[in-house]
């Protein structure tokens, strides 16, 4: 620490009524501070002079009494420095205006003001007011306007803040706040001092937010605040702002216990947009002040709905005041906290969720209140090791089946080899196997650089690198790369008051960019020029939360509406209106939609859905809920105990769905009609076996990990069984022998892999990090040879079939990314067009011409041109017939029919049965939603995957490879013995 010499002072000097230091004010002191990290925080403090108006005037034995100015030590700048930290500079500076005596004192009765942009609350000559101004490190300048008022409540108290952009002279933003004199809080007597500001509280009348544009125009958001409660509390707040009728008023109450000096707690909350139709949003009700729970909360509302009960609280030693039993609002919903220690429940127990069987999960908790074990419901428990500051250093899992996850924390010597890494940083290193992640903090203890790899090949390595600015804002964020120097990442730009006004990927050409207008309006314009203008529902403040307007490119509109509890109501586009619908507990009870008809929902106590309806029971009615629908509409729904769904039932006869659970309330068993899946688990809760039953059948998926928890192979129904090998990050480096050598992106795209029959997978990224080029490659002989390029979107311009010119494909896009012309070297050129939803009116490649016509429900009724359609809906918008087949659904929105092919489905709404002209079908789709198996007639057919890419097909004993696009899609299949069987070429849209 630096030295701070102590100030004294002379008596107020009778010529000036100011009181002198002793220390020369041309001096200034500088003191350091040094936190452990290494952050060095150097302070500059000067004399200063700071004065009072309408001071008294009193003299004793030839001084004066009173003062009107004084000097005092004031922060001149503050600099932090230190482990990976540009030096930030922040500067104060103070008006040191004079003050004054109250009049008839000549001179010294004579004021100094404030002078330049003043707030339109500070009038006159501002002699009542004395600024400090704060320059920050990004330039941007904040003025405080503090009132100096002797004779006043309101002294000390801050008027105005002004907020200036990053150039320190454009005016962004103005706080401008007004006060009534409060209740008084007691009696004080202090010499030489004004004691009203002590006596009496300054309450907050009205809060003005004046947001300025960079030519002047300017919009208000004002906040008023009234009817206090004796201890300070605002009960009355009302928003609203200068550009729009938008009002919201809010009344609150307190829950005050003077007997235990528990001042305002929050008791209810109530909105209105009329000040006179009020609505309890949230309430809170408390135990009383002498009972066996003093004070403690006893209920939560929500809409006039209890949500959560406290029953019960400990009474004595050091659990006095904790929970023991709390209730959700249904049957057997409740939690108990147990066995305290350190402020921590060691035990915490629920009912099974079928069941009223308790089931508990524990922890075991040191001196320092560390959670050195936890056990979960099932019986699992890892064990945690920590540092003398608390840091975690080991996850242990009992299971010695499974690696420990070790955490070591040093400071760094030097660059260590990396950019942006300096001496004195804390590094963390995570290691887990042969998986190290380091992570490199500056001194302000913010991530700068990140390494993650698979120790054992260096190939795997992936880097990211990471600046803030002064206010710990992210600047620049690299694209993951396997270059710690990449200059390739996202830099983000922020004005004055915080505010984004550019995002640029140094990648990519241009930069999206953000202006903010009056009336509470962005303007964004993306890397292309395309603009978008959004205004947003505001009340008492600027907000870009919800938005109201949205000005799109290529003349689209969408508007919204929401009502006073900031739940939308509307939404329209293009001609198109959706209607949604709130019960008296504001959750959603009826959409209203022409294109896909409308839905009801009803909940239970707890919020929990209980049934919804889609049909034409539903009625159109906008302003209430259906509490009466059709049975055959209906679905009903219900829970257990522990919140999850148990089952599903409709109305129209579709079979039922059941669930169960085990205790950590992971699915283990899903059944609808005829179809049940089951899976197990192991301790950490990765899925090891699979099942699915249907018509007799039953096939099983297992799935196997190594010491890491990664996936290491699967044995599929089939009987086969293929090895993963995952490297230590997890990704597979092959699929059995169908794939090989894979090798990754830092981004986790696939680099290389070889398959089983020869063909050899490569691929190149730009500096995006999307694909360049991407081939399939056997002998000299390519399966696959694509080129790629992009608009500065992200939008491919040009797909270049290095095979055959003749399917190279150009395209460009309108100002919505969507394809605008096409220039198809096979089928010539073409052209989209679309309407103001989005829907497509006219698609022409080449000579082929399609049309498409809507109706006033927005469905597409017909396509004319080079092909036909009339399509037929059902109410829930579900097309039954395009004009040369038929299709029936069920009340779960399966298809169960198309033509005179026939479907079943699993609960997940897979389609696990298929019986058409080819006979019958199954198919059997992993937890994740992959298809992994067929059964055709006898014939077991497997597919291979490497990641999401579909490798191979095993048909019996034959073996087919998928080469695809970057797209996904299938674009040649090859043999065993590496033959190109087919090659697909897709125009857009697939």
């Amino acid at each position: 620490m630096g030295d701070f010499t102590k100030a004294t002072y002379q008596n107020t000097d009778l010529n000036t009524g100011c009181e002198v230091s002793d220390i020369d004010d041309r001096l200034s002191r500088v003191g350091t501070m040094i936190h452990p990290n290494g952050v060095k925080g150097t302070f500059t403090v000067a004399t200063t002079l700071q004065g009072r108006t309408h001071v008294p005037f009193y003299t004793d034995g030839g001084n004066i009494i009173y003062s009107r100015c004084n000097t005092v030590f004031s922060l001149q700048k503050k600099v932090l420095t230190g482990p990976g930290i540009s030096s930030l500079v922040w500067q104060y500076a103070y008006s040191q205006n004079k003050g004054a005596y109250v009049s008839g004192h000549g001179d010294m009765s004579s004021a100094e003001g404030i002078t330049g942009n003043l707030p339109d609350n500070i009038t006159g000559s501002a002699t009542d007011y004395k600024t400090t101004k704060v320059i920050a490190p990004d330039g941007s300048v904040s003025v405080h306007y503090i009132n100096r008022d002797y004779s006043s409540y309101f002294e000390g108290q801050e008027f105005a803040t002004q907020y200036y952009d990053t150039d320190g002279t454009t005016l962004q933003k103005s706080l401008l706040n007004s006060y009534t004199v409060g209740t008084g809080v007691g009696f004080a007597e202090l010499e030489r001092e004004n004691v009203k500001p002590i006596r009496y509280r300054a309450a907050l009348a009205t809060q003005v937010v004046a947001m300025s544009t960079p030519s002047g125009q300017e919009s208000r958001y004002t906040t008023a605040y009234g009817d206090y409660d004796v201890y300070g509390n605002a009960r009355k707040i009302t928003q609203s702002n200068s550009f729009s009728a938008q009002t919201r008023y809010h009344k609150k109450t307190f829950y005050n216990d003077t007997t235990n000096w528990l001042i305002g707690l929050p008791a209810s909350h109530a909105v209105s947009s009329n000040d006179s139709d009020y609505t309890t949003t949230q309430a809170t009700t408390y135990y009383g002040a002498t009972s066996s729970y003093p004070s403690q909360v006893n209920y939560h509302y929500r809409f006039g709905r209890w949500i959560t009960r406290y029953d019960s609280y400990y009474t004595s030693g050091t659990q006095s005041g904790l929970p023991n039993k709390v209730q959700l609002n249904g049957a057997n919903r409740w939690v108990r906290y147990a066995n305290y220690y350190r402020g921590i429940a060691r035990a915490v127990s629920t009912p099974q969720s079928e069941s009223t069987t308790t089931q508990t999960t524990t922890k075991q908790v040191d001196s320092n209140g560390w959670v050195t074990q936890q056990t979960d419901f099932e019986g699992h428990c890892v064990n945690f090791t920590y540092d003398s500051l608390g840091r975690v250093v080991r996850i242990d899992p009992c299971n010695s089946a499974w690696a420990d996850t070790l955490i070591d924390y040093t400071t760094t010597g030097g660059s260590e080899g990396y950019p942006n890494v300096t001496a004195g940083m804390l590094k963390q290193t995570v290691t887990h196997g042969a998986q190290q992640k380091q992570t490199y903090y500056d001194g302000l203890h913010r991530a700068i650089f990140v390494v993650n790899e698979d120790v054992t090949n260096s190939a795997t390595a992936r880097f990211q690198r990471m600046q803030y600015d002064g206010y710990n804002r992210l600047i620049f964020n690299s694209h993951p790369s396997a270059s710690a120097s990449t200059p390739y990442g996202t830099k983000t730009y922020y004005d004055g008051i915080g505010r984004i006004i550019d995002v640029t990927d140094t990648a990519v050409s241009g930069a999206t960019s953000y202006q903010y207008l009056t009336q509470n309006r962005t303007r964004v314009t993306d890397n292309k020029g395309n603009v978008t203008t959004t205004r947003y529902l505001s009340y008492g403040s600027p907000s870009q939360s919800q938005a109201t307007t949205i000005q799109s490119p290529e003349g689209v509109t969408t508007e919204l509406t929401y009502n006073v509890f900031d739940q939308l109501t509307r939404v329209s586009q293009g001609g198109l209106t959706e209607y949604r619908v709130y019960d008296g507990y504001q959750q959603l009870c009826k959409t209203v939609r022409a294109d896909v008809g409308n839905t009801a929902y009803h909940y239970g106590a707890a919020g929990q859905l209980l049934w919804q309806a889609r049909g034409d029971s539903v009625s159109n009615n906008t302003s209430s809920c259906d509490g009466s629908v059709s049975t055959v509409d209906k679905v009903d729904m219900s829970y257990g105990n522990r919140g999850q769904l148990l089952r599903v039932d409709y109305g129209d006869g579709t079979p039922s769905k059941t669930y169960h659970y085990d205790k950590n309330g992971l699915i283990t068993e899903l059944t609808f009609g005829t179809v049940t899946q089951s899976y197990t688990y192991n301790d950490l809760g990765l899925v090891t076996q699979e099942t699915l039953a249907v018509d007799g059948h039953s096939f099983t998926l297992s799935h196997h990990y190594n010491n890491l928890g990664y996936l290491s192979s699967e044995t599929y129904p089939s009987g086969a069984t293929l090895n993963y090998a995952p490297n230590a990050l997890g990704q597979p480096t092959r699929v059995g022998s169908y794939a090989t050598q894979a090798s990754y992106f830092a981004n986790g795209m696939i680099k290389r892999h070889n398959y089983g029959n020869g063909f050899v997978h490569v691929a190149t990224q730009n500096a995006r990090g999307l694909p360049a080029t991407w081939y399939d490659l056997r002998n000299g002989q390519y399966a696959l040879n694509y080129g790629l390029h992009y608009d500065a979107n992200n939008n491919v311009t040009f797909w270049d079939d290095k095979l055959s010119n003749a399917y190279d494909m150009q395209a460009s896009y309108d100002g919505l990314d969507r394809l605008a012309t096409i220039t198809d070297s096979y089928l010539g050129s073409g052209s989209l067009s679309y309407d103001a939803m989005g829907n497509i009116t006219r698609y022409q490649l080449g000579t082929q011409v399609l049309n498409y016509s809507y109706g006033s429900t927005k469905r597409l009724n017909s396509v004319s041109g080079a092909s036909s359609y009339v399509f037929g809906y059902d109410d829930l918008g579900n097309v039954v017939d395009n004009g040369q087949m038929s299709f029936s659904y069920n009340a779960a929105q399966q298809m169960l029919s198309a033509g005179s092919a026939q479907y079943d489905y699993d609960g997940n709404d897979k389609r696990v049965k298929v019986n058409d002209s080819e006979g019958v079908s199954y198919s059997f789709y992993s937890q994740s939603g992959r298809l992994v198996y067929r059964l055709q007639g006898s014939t077991d057919i497997d597919y291979y995957y490497l990641g999401d890419k579909l490798i191979a097909k095993r048909s019996g004993s034959t073996v087919r490879y998928f080469h695809s696009d970057y797209l996904g899609s299938t674009a040649a299949t090859s043999n065993a013995s590496g033959t190109i069987l087919s090659r697909q070429h897709y125009q857009p849209f697939g």
